[in-house]
């Protein structure tokens, strides 16, 4: 299980350095799966459970259109990128560009990923949530989730 958050950035050549904490959760693994989230974010997977979420998606939508569209959508923009002996990763520039990355990161954990944000975009976006945590918890709750 992914979580908790970390402050962080990348460095003039795009490279982030993985935490010790996130790198411990990552086990042996000496690479991960980097893919455009749905909300703005960067998804940072590990193998196993990039190849469930697609599974997941695939399962879920079996031969639809959608389907297919979102497996297009996703496959096309994953890159599988190698951690380095320094614990780096090299996040690819057009990934940098759509979740709108200048430097300030955050890291966050989320269950079966990680996803990495841009700080300011994050700040926007988790200021206006926390506002409507719990109305998100009850219809969750409502709905026997």
């Amino acid at each position: 299980m992914f979580i908790g958050t970390y402050n962080h950035s990348i460095d003039s050549k795009n490279r982030m350095l993985v935490p010790s904490k996130v790198k411990a959760t990552l086990g042996e693994a000496i690479f991960v799966y980097l893919s455009l989230g749905f909300d703005g974010n960067i998804d940072m997977r590990l193998e196993s459970e990039f190849n469930q979420f697609v599974n997941n998606i695939n399962n879920l939508l079996i031969g639809s259109k959608e389907a297919r569209n979102l497996t297009r959508l996703i496959l096309s923009q994953t890159y599988k990128i190698e951690i380095d002996s320094a614990s780096r990763i090299l996040i690819p520039q057009n990934l940098i560009d759509k979740a709108k990355i200048k430097k300030d990161i955050y890291i966050i954990g989320t269950n079966d990923r990680y996803e990495i944000w841009a700080k300011e975009v994050y700040d926007d976006f988790s200021l206006n949530q926390e506002s409507t945590l719990s109305d998100l918890a009850e219809k969750l709750l409502i709905n026997g989730i």
